[in-house]
């Protein structure tokens, strides 16, 4: 990751590239050859949780698939058209899948840990040649997978149901017993946000510390200080933006209050109030291509272009690609605001290996930049100047 900002004549400079992987165990296969019978009869007998509405069988036994832990082997053709009245509540795997069978007309054979459906009563013609069930099961990341994992959306899309806790990897926030909100993309086009201060105005636990002009995004979380030197990137400290942060590649960004170093580890300068990881963007399955024209007062213009696809078997390897501009004066006295940013994510997905990595280059240059002010012990606080008066030096 590249980083370089400058403002009132001075550089800061940093190069680092974060990578992280991870291993996604597969699913259990199909048993051995040996005698296995006393260990199906113990998984069969198994008491287990199903909510399975009544649904096309098809998709009943997917739902089946994932809450048992169970292989099915099925022809499409055999169960098109053919619904199944669901089961629900704490039964054995046998229960299960009589009621799931219940009024299609197909026989289940269970086998091991495979349930293998074939049609009652039904006969082969003579010359059928008939070959061996095919099991074809999907490798999918674990809940708490954090590489191409993400927790899906709220109702009303600005917020998630969950976010990286830590070590402990995404968790939905009703099984984290922490304060935690994580704002979504569409949250953050919504709000038209180009630094994560204009995006976490409107948050009750947060406090903006500077004007938007001030090329500093510091904040106070439950009256604590966080810089963003004390933000995360992807989870890791110490690879973002040293004072302000552009949220061009940025898809979401995870709000934890409270102390959090036995999770994400201690923040570089000791923040205490709580942590916020900012989550970058990654291709998805469907092409992205979007462009954006900005504009804002007095004279800020400029654009974006996201651009995201996906490519090999299985669409195993994904590039994204974010690049924007804006500049021009801003609505208070003296002062011009240009940002540029262009961010790169590339992340791989295999059966057993995730890995992704991340290169950002952002530039700042604001002239006329406002600090904070603050007012002096047992001085009353005076009314609140014009918004566009601008007391520091040009």
């Amino acid at each position: 990751m590249q980083l370089e900002k400058k403002h009132s004549g001075r550089r800061i400079g940093r190069l680092a590239i974060t990578v992280a992987s991870m291993a996604v165990a597969s699913l259990p296969g199909r048993a051995g050859t040996r005698d296995i019978q006393p260990i199906e009869q113990a998984q069969s007998s198994a008491v287990r949780q199903f909510d399975i509405p009544p649904q096309p069988l098809s998709s009943a036994l997917t739902q089946f698939g994932q809450q048992s832990g169970w292989q099915v082997s099925v022809s499409g053709t055999l169960v098109q058209g053919r619904t199944s009245p669901g089961v629900s509540g704490s039964m054995t795997v046998d229960e299960a899948v009589n009621r799931l069978f219940q009024g299609t007309g197909l026989t289940p054979t269970l086998t091991g840990n495979t349930v293998t459906v074939n049609a009652g009563g039904a006969s082969v013609a003579p010359g059928t040649l008939q070959l061996d069930p095919v099991n074809v099961q999907g490798n999918v990341a674990p809940s708490q997978a954090q590489i191409g994992n993400l927790p899906p959306s709220f109702a009303g899309g600005g917020v998630a149901r969950g976010g990286r806790v830590g070590a402990l990897g995404n968790r939905d926030y009703m099984e984290t017993p922490f304060s935690m909100t994580t704002y979504t993309q569409e949250y953050i086009q919504d709000n038209q946000a180009r630094t994560i201060n204009e995006a976490v105005a409107d948050d009750p636990s947060i406090r903006t510390l500077y004007a938007q002009g001030s090329y500093s995004d510091g904040l106070n979380i439950r009256g604590f200080y966080l810089g963003a030197q004390d933000m995360a990137f992807n989870g890791l400290y110490g690879v973002g933006p040293q004072n302000s942060i552009n949220l061009l590649g940025i898809e979401r960004i995870e709000i934890f209050r409270g102390p959090s170093a036995l999770l994400s580890g201690m923040a570089p300068s000791g923040a205490i109030g709580g942590t916020i990881n900012l989550v970058p963007k990654r291709a998805t399955d469907a092409p992205i291509t979007r462009a954006t024209a900005l504009y804002s007062s007095d004279s800020q213009f400029g654009g974006q272009i996201d651009f995201g696809r996906r490519a090999g078997p299985d669409n195993v390897l994904g590039v994204r690609l974010n690049v924007g501009y804006s500049g021009g004066y801003t609505p208070v006295d003296g002062q011009s605001d240009s940002l540029l940013g262009v961010t790169l994510g590339i992340d791989y997905r295999g059966d057993r290996t995730r890995v992704d990595a991340d290169f950002v280059y952002q530039n700042r240059n604001v002239i006329g930049a406002q600090g904070g002010t603050a007012v002096a012990a047992g001085l009353p606080v005076p009314p609140a100047p014009n918004g566009r008066l601008n007391h520091y030096q040009s």
